[in-house]
Order: C-alpha cells, then sequence, then structure tokens
C-alpha cells in the first residue's frame, strides 16, 4: 500500500522522451466507482519565484507503467495486438 504523502516524494519520468514530469501534487479520484482515476503533476516553472502560476498536468492510471521506490514512469499504452 502506498500513502498519498509516499506519492508526492516521487518523481515522474515520461518515458516516451526520458523528460521529467515533476512530483505528484493531487489525486483524481472517481468517487462513483471507487478508484484512483489518476494524478497531478506540476509542469513548467514558475516567473520571479513564488509569483505566477503553475500548469498542472493529469496523467491518467492506465498511463502509469511502473510505481518505484524513487521514481514514477509514465507512458502511453503500447498498441495492440491484433
Amino acid at each position: 500500500m502506498i500513502r498519498h504523502s509516499q506519492l508526492r516524494e516521487r518523481e515522474a519520468i515520461d518515458l516516451s522522451d526520458g523528460s521529467r514530469l515533476g512530483y505528484v501534487t493531487d489525486l483524481e479520484i472517481d468517487v462513483d466507482a471507487g478508484y484512483l482515476a489518476g494524478l497531478y503533476f506540476d509542469v513548467g516553472r514558475r516567473r520571479f519565484g513564488i509569483f505566477g502560476s503553475r500548469e498542472q498536468r493529469l496523467v491518467h492510471w492506465v498511463e502509469i507503467r511502473k510505481l518505484g521506490r524513487q521514481v514514477i514512469l509514465v507512458g502511453a499504452l503500447p498498441p495492440k495486438d491484433r
């Protein structure tokens, strides 16, 4: 089991290009269905230190490839075999 506080300590890496997505800032939970729908990450940089807003990116749960001890690996679903 993983706590929200533990997720916030892990940085996400996009497998498609190796870029860093940042750290988990929030969760999206589908309360009707009872499951974790996705994770939010801050992307971009703030200008002038604390001023300005940051853009958040939602990564849907199906895009999470691996929850490691230090990082979260994120990538699009592989193409389906026909």
